[in-house]
């Protein structure tokens, strides 16, 4: 009798301490969550450097994938890069 509730007793610790673990994990990660949209509006504030070579390299790109013919999809999306690049990036440079 003594033993089952030793054994309860240490069930209940083990279910309290796991719920206490839980509740610290959660809490790191909202702590992490707030670190990372701090990070992300410094982020916004500053101004991003882009190459100068970064066209040129889609460009290239562009026409190997063409050339190969493999990844049409890949060669849709560096075709919808440059045309990023051109209406919003070199307007701002």
């Amino acid at each position: 009798m003594e033993q089952e509730k030793e054994k309860q007793e240490r069930e209940k610790q083990e279910k309290q301490e796991k719920q206490e673990k839980m509740i610290n994990l959660l809490n790191q990660n909202s702590l992490s969550q707030q670190n990372a949209s701090q990070v992300d509006s410094s982020a916004l504030q500053k101004s991003l450097l882009i190459p100068l070579s970064l066209r040129d390299d889609l460009v290239r790109l562009a026409e190997i994938l063409k050339e190969n013919g493999r990844n049409p999809k890949l060669l849709k999306e560096v075709l919808e890069d440059i045309a990023f690049y051109d209406n919003v990036v070199a307007k701002k440079v």
